[in-house]
């Protein structure tokens, strides 16, 4: 699903298919005025080496990775498990 989205979303809103002329007149304006606040605006390789010296980054990320080993701890077997089906 998320390849066929990644392939459908337009890359620009000025190439946008799905929007009129005035919509994309919208977006564009809003993209001129959009400045990014995270890491003082810096992107490309600059802005990767920020965020990747980020420790709150790094604990997100801990702590996403945590919750995908955590819960099969946390479960019971399947023998343990009742079935209300007769």
């Amino acid at each position: 699903m998320a390849f066929v989205i990644l392939l459908w979303l337009p890359s620009f809103p000025f190439t946008a298919s799905f929007l009129t002329e005035r919509e994309k007149a919208i977006a564009v304006a809003r993209l001129k005025d959009h400045k990014p606040k995270s890491h003082g605006g810096a992107n490309g390789w600059d802005g990767l080496r920020l965020v990747m010296a980020d420790l709150s980054m790094w604990m997100f990320a801990a702590l996403y990775c945590s919750c995908e080993l955590l819960p099969p701890s946390l479960q019971k077997k399947d023998s343990e498990q009742s079935c209300s089906c007769s």
